[in-house]
């Protein structure tokens, strides 16, 4: 499911994190919207060049690295195809590029999910003693990351370990 935009790209209200939408009554619902950033269809039908395409994908993958967010791409098997959509398979071989040698975790709408929903449910303790930042977290799969006022970002390797 998305919250995206078939006829603009880019985070819709701002959100590139998974979340639970509100219900009319204030409550949450259960599910996770993965927010949809970027749709080939979108591209193709603002007439978007390859280097107009991979410019605003560029842009894209840069906010979710300083935000620590998700990227969520939506790439049709019909368009992914180089003698017709030329732009949008160059697109795509980009990004899948760029993703992979920035270590992103390129994975399924499902996959990600499921590891927001360990996220969301882990409990993270962070407290100040003898001047350090403390931080820990009750999943050992869940690594804290520390983001300081100067842009610093630490992550915590293990569970209880000072920054």
């Amino acid at each position: 499911m998305t919250y995206g935009d078939n006829q603009g790209l880019g985070f819709r209200a701002g959100v590139c994190h998974p979340y639970h939408p509100l219900k009319p009554d204030g409550s949450l619902y259960s599910f996770l919207e993965i927010p949809t950033s970027y749709m080939d269809w979108t591209s193709l039908h603002a007439g978007m060049s390859s280097d107009d395409i991979v410019r605003v994908i560029s842009k894209l993958k840069a906010s979710v690295e300083t935000l620590s967010g998700c990227l969520c791409v939506n790439f049709h098997n019909t368009y992914v195809d180089r003698e017709l959509f030329p732009q949008v398979e160059r697109a795509y071989s980009f990004l899948i590029s760029e993703c992979k040698s920035a270590g992103f975790w390129i994975t399924t709408a499902k996959e990600c999910a499921s590891w927001w929903r360990r996220r969301e449910k882990a409990d993270l303790d962070a407290w100040y003693e003898d001047g350090k930042l403390r931080v820990k977290s009750s999943d050992p799969l869940v690594r804290p990351r520390v983001m300081w006022p100067d842009g610093r970002i630490e992550s915590i390797n293990s569970v209880g370990v000072t920054a």
